[in-house]
């Protein structure tokens, strides 16, 4: 059963406070960061500190800012950083080229799809240098360990914006169609902007909002490999990890190094860092009085000798995902078929973190090593539509496919995996086979031994029906619920709703098969929904209305309470909740 970890409220002071004090000038106004940035042609430059500078000049976005501190300040600690998370997040990501001078749409996508791989493997922790971390580097920070984000970024192949050319099953790629930073018409994606001749390698803001803004990237900080036209990676940033290093921006991750010795970047388990290292620095180097981490994502270092999050990192970005970016996580259904291989997995650039700047291959000896398909997998059913294949590690893999079909049919369905697992959903009443294979240094290897697993004759699962009710006090925005799993899976969530509706009921019916959940009920200003504005109150029926659970309201920040469903019939098993209550004026 999962518990969640109690969280301690951070005070908000608002986004200028938090990260960078907002300076009195726009943009333009500081030519000379673009001109350092070109001089130090070497030398990693990410212009997100100014971006943010600049965008919090705007009234309207400071609030808004401000709004999406308030509820990650909120947001429980996640417990899903494992090494293997059987179904990832998935986020649908746009790509857009500007003014690009070769319109090779082949090459470009191409070029996309093994990017989002290098992407994933990084966000995942199954990037092949990570082993500079496990056997090396790690030693120098003792108790800290590398994260592993259970997030997958998809891009979207179905249900596109109309006005680009594109119907479902094409890729969501476009080419000299958009311009600037803020694609209104992308609102709900992960936008992936391609620019030439930026004057940084790229930027992002510091925790994105999924409405239509997005990451720039420069066109020579794009990918690997030999490139598409305009668009070529140059050494020595030429292994995808600019895209890795934005990303880590847009999900609420500050430069490693913060803002100087004293002035930290919100994560635990990174140490104090006086400045922001390139090239590749000898392990061991220090400031602050402690050992820098500046194989970080988030240092400035070369592609070749970045390499690793801090599991704080992923707990601070998965908290921002899910606090800020709910309606970009619920956009993937619609944005993505999950029948196409979006996650990447092309094969014309070798292996993304090897270090060879054309991609080539490992020059670490990992083409020397055995690198087989997987072998002698397991499925797990885990109800009349859903199989879990498990197979075990595989050294120097850096992804792995599966293809499925029922037993007698022509087509293959075919899906790709960071992990050593999948989850396949929406599966026929059949009986299935289905083959993997790995991606190894040197290409995808030939497919396995046929296996079989039979949904034919699974029994259906039994399950009943809850119905959940939550009567709202005068601050409806403030409150939202969430249910869970066992297996921490997200199933339903509700929320924020709208103010000025006390005594209003909404409800929602949910049929669930047996087993073991948990619904965690949050206030984001901390003061309950019971009593000062309100007398709002939060309840859970069983069958035939029978009161399974009930909520005066009382609480601080959150309530969470756990139930089991037994053959078809609910029953409560523990609570939990935050009693101290804040009690400020509120000022709306």
């Amino acid at each position: 059963m999962k518990l969640h970890r109690v969280f301690v409220p951070l005070v908000v002071l608002g986004c200028a406070l938090l990260l960078f004090s907002c300076q009195e000038e726009e943009w333009a106004s500081s030519p000379s960061v673009v001109d350092s940035a070109v001089e130090s042609s070497n030398k990693r430059i990410c212009l997100s500190s100014e971006h943010h500078q600049h965008l919090m000049l705007n009234d309207a976005y400071r609030k808004k800012c401000e709004e999406a501190l308030s509820r990650f300040a909120k947001m429980k600690q996640s417990n899903s950083l494992k090494n293997h998370c059987a179904s990832p997040v998935q986020l649908p990501v746009a790509i857009h080229f500007q003014n690009v001078g070769s319109s090779d749409r082949s090459c470009l996508t191409q070029m996309a799809i093994d990017q989002i791989e290098r992407v994933n493997l990084d966000f995942g922790g199954h990037n092949s240098d990570i082993s500079n971390w496990t056997n090396s580097a790690s030693s120098s920070f003792p108790g800290i360990s590398n994260g592993e984000m259970c997030v997958q970024f998809v891009i979207a192949d179905q249900n596109h914006p109309s006005g680009y050319g594109l119907s479902d099953g094409a890729l969501a790629i476009t080419i000299n169609q958009t311009q600037g930073d803020q694609i209104n018409d992308w609102s709900g994606y992960i936008n992936i902007i391609v620019q030439t001749n930026t004057g940084a390698l790229g930027y992002a803001p510091l925790g994105g909002f999924g409405d239509g803004d997005g990451v720039v990237i420069d066109a020579e900080g794009f990918g690997a490999g030999s490139g598409c036209g305009s668009i070529a990676p140059q050494a020595p940033f030429n292994l995808g990890r600019t895209l890795t290093h934005e990303l880590g921006h847009y999900l609420f991750l500050d430069h490693i190094w913060g803002n100087g010795c004293g002035t930290d970047d919100e994560v635990t388990d990174t140490p104090d860092q006086e400045f922001d290292y390139s090239g590749c620095p000898s392990a061991g180097s220090s400031s602050c009085g402690s050992v820098d981490m500046h194989m970080n994502f988030m240092d400035y270092t070369d592609d070749a000798c970045m390499y690793m999050f801090s599991q704080g990192q992923v707990t601070r970005m998965t908290n921002y995902l899910n606090a800020n970016l709910s309606h970009v996580i619920a956009n993937t259904s619609n944005a993505y078929s999950g029948n196409t291989n979006t996650t990447g997995g092309g094969t014309t650039s070798g292996d993304p973190t090897g270090g060879d700047p054309t991609g080539g291959g490992d020059p670490t000896g990992g083409n020397n090593s055995i690198c087989t398909a997987p072998e002698s997998p397991t499925a797990v059913i885990q109800d009349p539509a859903t199989v879990l294949v498990d197979w075990e590690d595989i050294s120097d893999v850096s992804g792995y496919r599966i293809r499925y079909r029922i037993q007698g049919s022509s087509g293959w369905s075919v899906r790709g995996s960071a992990q050593s697992q999948k989850r396949i959903t929406g599966l026929a009443a059949a009986r299935y086979e289905y083959q993997l294979r790995s991606r190894c240094p040197d290409g995808w290897t030939t497919w396995s031994s046929m296996n079989t697993f039979d949904l034919s004759t699974t029994a259906p699962t039994q399950s009943g029906s809850i119905t959940i009710e939550v009567t709202l006090d005068n601050y409806g925005s403030e409150t939202q619920w969430e249910l869970y799993d066992q297996k921490n899976t997200q199933l339903h969530r509700a929320g924020p709703f709208t103010d000025g509706r006390a005594g209003s009921l909404e409800s929602a019916t949910l049929t669930l098969p047996d087993g073991c959940y948990e619904i965690d009920l949050y206030d984001s200003f901390g003061d309950g929904i019971c009593c000062d504005y309100g007398n709002g109150k939060f309840e859970i029926f069983g069958d035939n209305r029978s009161l399974l659970a009930h909520s005066d309201g009382r609480f601080g920040y959150y309530e969470l309470i756990q139930f089991c469903v037994e053959n078809g019939s609910a029953r409560m098993v523990n609570r939990e909740k935050d009693v101290k209550r804040n009690f400020r004026n509120k000022t709306k």
